[in-house]
């Protein structure tokens, strides 16, 4: 596929002109009620065609000069969707190796910091500590790639939850040089006077600026509530990754409660009350799909 080239084109892509009526579709003519057929102009044009070379162009391939190639369209269809039927996964936290498949020049991932740990709290009635920040998250379409090309993998540690303290920081999870989800920090222990702050998300970077570039930075974890002496206490929830919630809130009694572990990949723990500890915070996940 090309840009239209028949010589009485534009170098640039003008402002579109102001719409006329409302957007409807097409009319056909009809001479003998006075009813002319609908003309579409330059600006629907160039839209079509800027939405087929947007789509043309998806998979990192540059359109074909000749004229003659008439399936690019398709072809970046297929290669896009291909991206979801056969990935990789790790979610296990380490240093991994991954290895470009024959045939395959790039691939599309997504990458999750893992979760801060929520913090822990005094043996005081109403004391709570401060939930975990979630992991941040990224995705993205690294392109000029080489079949057998080795990319390191790495997998985040869930932040311990506070015990007697401070909830532990998540650690980052990356591939390669090109994206980094920094892990959710830990949620603040809760003295007999103080509640326990919360943790801040994890930050992401990207380089490179590949195609399909979203980046996300994780939610902060919930503020520990105020210190009283009242039989009900709620925990501080842990903090959100984009597609993963973290700890669920709970409720706690008069003696030690501890709270739960965030649930799901990237979720920050939520913050121990009443003396109990903080949950620790979801380990972070990296997906590969090519």
């Amino acid at each position: 596929m090309r840009r239209v080239a028949t010589g009485s084109q534009t170098a640039t892509l003008g402002t579109p002109n102001a719409e006329i009526g409302t957007p409807g579709f097409f009319n056909q003519a009809a001479p003998g009620a006075g009813v002319v057929p609908t003309i579409p102009g330059p600006d629907w044009f160039n839209t079509m065609q800027e939405e087929m070379v947007a789509l043309a162009t998806a998979s990192g391939a540059a359109l074909d000069a000749s004229g003659g190639v008439n399936n690019q369209a398709l072809t970046a269809l297929l290669q896009v969707t291909t991206l979801q039927v056969s990935g990789y996964g790790y979610g296990v936290p380490g240093s991994f190796t991954y290895t470009v498949p024959a045939g395959k020049t790039q691939i599309y991932v997504e990458v999750w910091g893992a979760g801060g740990g929520g913090g822990g709290s005094a043996a005081t009635a109403g004391a709570v500590g401060g939930g975990g920040g979630g992991g941040a998250y990224a995705r993205a379409l690294l392109t000029g790639l080489t079949p057998g090309q080795q990319i390191a993998v790495v997998v985040g540690q869930g932040g311990a939850g506070g015990v007697g303290g401070s909830g532990a920081n998540g650690t980052a999870s990356s591939v390669g040089a090109d994206i980094s989800c920094g892990g959710g920090l830990g949620g603040g222990y809760a003295s007999s006077t103080t509640p326990g702050a919360y943790g801040g998300g994890g930050t992401p970077t990207v380089s490179g600026s590949p195609p399909f570039n979203v980046a996300f930075s994780g939610s902060a974890g919930g503020l520990g509530g105020p210190i009283s002496t009242t039989g009900a206490v709620v925990f501080a929830q842990g903090g959100a990754s984009f597609g993963f919630v973290g700890t669920a809130i709970g409720i706690g009694g008069d003696t030690a409660t501890t709270a739960g572990a965030a649930p799901f990949p990237a979720g920050g723990g939520g913050g121990g009350a009443n003396g109990g500890n903080g949950g620790n915070g979801g380990n972070g996940l990296v997906i590969i799909r090519c």
